[in-house]
């Protein structure tokens, strides 16, 4: 799956990010490093609202580095053999039952 499908589940961002992953050559990266990437692009990310709140950076600035911090963290799923969805849907019910202020 070297495309998305037009609207995209969970899954088949975890299916194509595994396709790209092994294009690119990323396969082999280990845990610990696709935590510190992801870091780094959080990093920017940050950096990048910032600049956009002073009028310096775009939406799409943000939209961007928004991609790479998402593409990061389906990365991390696979690697640890994690269905995002499932994850998600799991720490979801989780917080059902917290009580927020």
């Amino acid at each position: 799956m070297d495309h998305l499908p037009e609207k995209p589940t969970l899954k088949d961002f975890q299916k194509y990010e595994i396709d790209v992953c092994r294009k690119r050559g990323f396969e082999n990266q280990s845990r610990s490093d696709l935590f510190a990437h992801l870091v780094e692009e959080v990093g920017e990310l940050a950096q990048a609202t910032r600049k956009f709140e002073k009028g310096k950076k775009t939406k799409e600035d943000i939209e961007l580095e928004l991609a790479d911090v998402f593409l990061f963290l389906v990365h991390i799923a696979n690697k640890f053999d994690i269905d995002f969805e499932e994850a998600f849907r799991k720490k979801e019910e989780v917080n059902k039952t917290r009580v927020w202020k």
